[in-house]
């Protein structure tokens, strides 16, 4: 990680993530202090719908990641591979071992579980890969532990040519925003 730039306010960072030396994810991230400010407007909430529902994703070795075993997922709605022609992916997700609080870091790991919402139009499994990702944490993670579950939602905003644009939101069981998302993946559906 070196900095590319501190100001009073705002730092910022770039990372590469190398292997066999050659560049596979390069990461910006940018730090801002909060200050007082009179503008002040909320992520619009909306409703996650009742835990009880959805469609737990189980672990499938050899199928399913193996990052899986270690996480509670919960489709609502928008399941890969399932033909659905929807424009909304939702449902929940926790770790599901140990006592721990949970921190930005956790937070990051629990969106990326989610597979890209483009995959759900399709019927078997394709080659997909994330072209870029944007993760914005809005709200502190406060008293939030391991056993609680968070909420997640992505729209699809735009898919053709292969490729699909995203945007989704992370909050906690009482709807309050903690992150928002968005992500460009490329998808390899069709045989060239």
């Amino acid at each position: 990680m070196r900095l590319l730039r501190a100001g009073k306010s705002v730092a910022h960072y770039q990372g590469e993530l190398q292997q066999d030396g050659v560049c596979c994810t390069l990461v910006t991230a940018c730090y801002g202090a909060a200050r007082d400010s009179a503008i002040r407007v909320s992520a619009e909430q909306h409703k996650p719908g009742p835990l009880a529902e959805g469609t737990t994703l189980p672990y499938t070795k050899g199928v399913t990641p193996a990052f899986l075993q270690h996480i509670d997922l919960r489709y609502r709605n928008g399941l890969p591979y399932s033909g659905t022609q929807g424009r909304v992916v939702n449902g929940w997700m926790r770790f599901k071992h140990g006592d721990f609080a949970i921190t930005p870091i956790h937070l990051l790991a629990l969106t990326d579980v989610w597979p890209p919402a483009i995959l759900q139009y399709l019927t078997r499994p394709v080659p997909a890969a994330t072209v870029t990702w944007q993760l914005d944490f809005i709200n502190s993670t406060g008293a939030l532990r391991r056993q609680d579950w968070l909420h997640y939602e992505a729209v699809i905003r735009e898919a053709h040519g292969g490729y699909g644009h995203t945007e989704a939101q992370v909050c906690s069981e009482d709807g309050t925003v903690l992150a928002l998302s968005r992500q460009l993946v490329s998808v390899f559906d069709k045989p060239r």
